[in-house]
């Protein structure tokens, strides 16, 4: 009986299998002829293994500047009506309450509302304020207080046009993204 694939063609695809290079189309193709019974690839993917598990080890994890992210993102044309923005530390400015940061992510002039996210120190407080349009806020990581009430990662509060928003504050610091009322950003 011929062998399906030459020698070399075969240590070819069994490496590219070992090493996860197979698109996978190719790696299910792959796995569906060995569960069907190929020898010759089980014996080779037997000697590869080790080596290949070895070498991986090996390898140092690469992990690119952020920065460098935010440059290729910046480079890249979304389609029409799209707005992709990096995850940037740098972009955070800082607001007129110490200890809390402020990242701009839209203005929607309008609609007359703003999106961003809102980083609090340990301590960091947002004085009471007013609103002539809702306030919605869902806290990414860490906590905020509000009224009495801790929010932790994936909690929402919303707070209704017309109402006036109590202080919030942070005591272990944390991640808010924010949609709120643009005459805010005059408060802020």
């Amino acid at each position: 009986m011929k062998p399906l694939l030459a020698a070399d063609e075969l240590e070819d695809l069994v490496t590219l299998y070992a090493v996860g290079a197979l698109a996978p189309a190719e790696a299910d193709e792959f796995e569906r002829r060995r569960a069907g019974g190929w020898p010759e690839a089980e014996e080779l993917l037997a000697t590869l293994t080790g080596p290949v598990a070895a070498l991986a080890a090996d390898v140092p994890e690469l992990v690119p500047p952020s920065q460098l992210k935010a440059e290729l993102l910046n480079r890249l044309d979304p389609p029409a009506g799209y707005t992709i923005l990096a995850a940037d530390d740098t972009a955070f400015q800082p607001s007129p309450y110490p200890g809390v940061r402020m990242r701009l992510l839209h203005v929607d002039r309008a609609r007359q509302m703003f999106s961003c996210l809102f980083r609090f120190d340990p301590g960091a407080r947002l004085p009471a304020h007013p609103h002539s349009q809702p306030e919605e806020c869902i806290v990414l990581d860490g906590s905020l207080i509000v009224a009495g009430v801790r929010l932790t990662a994936g909690d929402y509060q919303r707070v209704e046009a017309g109402v006036s928003h109590v202080e919030q504050w942070s005591d272990t610091g944390g991640t808010a993204f924010i949609v709120a009322p643009l005459e805010l950003l005059d408060h802020h």
